[in-house]
């Protein structure tokens, strides 16, 4: 048996700057079917790795390339990590908040339907995935923490709260991929 850090998977069909940073990136992962006009849900996948930086976005590279076979777009962003920001401990959020943020204009010209997009994070992804409020923008490098958001960010956190893909500790992909 395989480690999840250790299973190989295809390259993202495209890698996408977010930021000026060089992990200030997102890997986009397209269904074969995208050659189709219609648009499809996005899936937005945050990796774990216990705040390290040895641990990046490759290891959710299977899940995301089984995803995007099963015929969704899916966005995976990289952040820095623990000991990687110089701003400290407020780096990863602020790098996930601004991820966040362009994931709809960095997919949706791939084909992704940014009306449908199911949040989801492995580890320290899913803290950050769920960490603000529905509808604030909490980044701790922001005065007046709290403050509402834009409306066009409005959405953002609704989707990750309404994404629960365990039922009484049991995997159930249909309650965040459908």
């Amino acid at each position: 048996m395989t480690s999840v850090l250790d299973r190989p998977a295809p390259a993202p069909d495209l890698t996408v700057p977010y930021g000026r940073r060089p992990e200030q990136v997102i890997d986009l992962r397209l269904p074969p079917a995208r050659r189709q006009a219609a648009k499809v849900p996005l899936i937005v996948l945050v990796h774990g790795g216990f705040w390290r930086p040895a641990y990046d976005r490759r290891h959710l590279g299977p899940m995301a390339d089984a995803l995007a076979a099963a015929g969704y777009v899916v966005a995976v962003p990289e952040y820095r990590r623990a000991g990687m920001a110089e701003e400290g401990w407020t780096g990863p959020f602020n790098d996930i908040a601004t991820a966040l943020d362009r994931i709809g204009e960095i997919a949706a010209p791939h084909g992704a339907d940014t009306s449908r997009i199911t949040w989801a994070g492995h580890s320290a992804g899913g803290h950050l995935v769920l960490w603000p409020p529905p509808g604030r923008d909490c980044r701790p490098d922001r005065r007046g923490e709290g403050a509402p958001s834009p409306p066009r960010m409005s959405y953002r956190w609704r989707g990750a709260v309404h994404c629960a893909c365990a039922r009484n500790g049991i995997w159930a992909p249909e309650r965040c991929f459908s």
